[in-house]
C-alpha cells in the first residue's frame, strides 16, 4: 500500500492536496453560478452538498475503475516478493483510493461547513456505511474489469466512454425524487443511484425524500464479487509471467 501511495501521490503529497482542491474549486464554481442565476428550485437540498457528495462517489469510481485496467498483469512483478498475491495490487489500490478520496471529501466538507455552505453531518453511520458499500461494489467491478482487460485487449478503450455515458443515470448530480416516477423506476435499477442517496442521507435534511436501499447494493456487490473472483482465476491463465 505504501508503494501505491508513493506512485499515486509522489513524495511531496501534492496529488492528495489536489484531491482536496478539486472538489473545493467545483463547489465554489457551482455556488457562484447557482447564486448568479438565482437558483432556488430545490433549496431544501442545497447545490453545494449535492455536487460535493456526487463528486466524491464519482471520483472514487473513476480512480478505482481506471486503475483496474491491466492491474493483474502489472502486479506480476511483485510476485517475486514473499506473501504477495496477484490480488494484492487491486486490494491496495482500492484501499488507498477509498481512504484518500473519503479523507479529501471530509476535509473539503469541513472547510465548506465553516462558511455555512453545507449542513452538519447528522448520521455518520449512513456516511461511512454507504461509503463502505460503494468501495465493495467498486472493488468487485475492478475484479471484473481487471480480468476482462487481460482476456480482451480492446476492452480498456471502452471503459472511459462507458463511464462518461453512465453519469446521467448515476444520480451523481441529482436526487431521484426529482425524476418522474416512470424514469425513476429505471434509474433505481442502478446501484450507484442507491449509493448516492444513502451517502446523502447522512447530511441532507430528513424532509428530503431519498430512495437508497443498502440491501440492493449489498446483493449487487456480493454477486459481482463472486463473478469477479471467478474471472480473476480464469484470467490468470492468460497472463504471461516473465
Amino acid at each position: 500500500m505504501l508503494r501505491e501511495a508513493m506512485a499515486r501521490y509522489g513524495r511531496d503529497n501534492l496529488g492528495f492536496f489536489w484531491l482536496i482542491g478539486e472538489p473545493l474549486i467545483l463547489s465554489c464554481g457551482v455556488l457562484i453560478i447557482w447564486t448568479a442565476i438565482g437558483g432556488h428550485g430545490h433549496a431544501e437540498v442545497g447545490m453545494v452538498p449535492l455536487m460535493l457528495s456526487g463528486y466524491a462517489t464519482l471520483t472514487l469510481q473513476r480512480h478505482i475503475i481506471n486503475r483496474a485496467t491491466h492491474k493483474l498483469r502489472n502486479s506480476t512483478a511483485l510476485l517475486y516478493h514473499r506473501k504477495i498475491h496477484l490480488l494484492d495490487g487491486l486490494i491496495s489500490t482500492t484501499l488507498l483510493e477509498s481512504i484518500s478520496v473519503l479523507g479529501a471529501f471530509l476535509v473539503a466538507y469541513a472547510g465548506l461547513y465553516l462558511f455555512d455552505l453545507v449542513p452538519a453531518i447528522r448520521d455518520p453511520i449512513a456516511l461511512f456505511g454507504s461509503w463502505l458499500l460503494w468501495v465493495w461494489y467498486l472493488f468487485a467491478s475492478a475484479l471484473i474489469i481487471a480480468s476482462l482487460t487481460e482476456l480482451v485487449e480492446w476492452v480498456e478503450h471502452l471503459i472511459p466512454p462507458l463511464m462518461y455515458f453512465g453519469i446521467p443515470i448515476s444520480g451523481t448530480f441529482y436526487i431521484s425524487d426529482w425524476i418522474p416516477y416512470d424514469f425513476r423506476k429505471i434509474l433505481l435499477l442502478n446501484p450507484q443511484v442507491h449509493v448516492n442517496e444513502l451517502f446523502r442521507s447522512a447530511f441532507f435534511p430528513p424532509e428530503v425524500h431519498l430512495y437508497g436501499d443498502p440491501w440492493y447494493v449489498f446483493w449487487w456487490s456480493a454477486i459481482m464479487m463472486a463473478i469477479g473472483l471467478f474471472m480473476v482465476d480464469y484470467a490468470k491463465l492468460a497472463i504471461r509471467y516473465d
